[in-house]
């Protein structure tokens, strides 16, 4: 089972302001589970949920962003609908 936990405010508090400063990241979302979820090289993988109803051949998977770092058991996202904000909007076709 996986726990989502919506986060506001992602930095690193140790620094505050300066050139040397770590970026701030807002507004992630951080996903723990009891197994290991994630392991070195992960970074830049979707993170997606996939729906599969028995009764019917359609599987339905759905897109939550792109993971960037974390723990074994633990990893942080970014949310798409930021990406998409950050980026531009994003085309797809299906």
């Amino acid at each position: 089972m996986l726990l989502v936990i919506p986060v506001a405010v992602f930095a690193d508090a140790k620094r505050a302001g300066g050139c040397r400063s770590p970026p701030i990241r807002l507004c992630q979302d951080i996903v723990s589970a009891a197994v290991q979820i994630v392991a070195g090289g992960d970074s830049g993988s979707p993170v997606f949920r996939i729906s599969d109803d028995p009764a019917t051949p359609l599987v339905e998977v759905v897109l939550y962003g792109m993971l960037w770092g974390g723990t074994s058991k633990s990893f942080v996202y970014s949310p798409l609908s930021n990406i998409i904000t950050d980026l531009a909007p994003l085309q797809t076709t299906g």
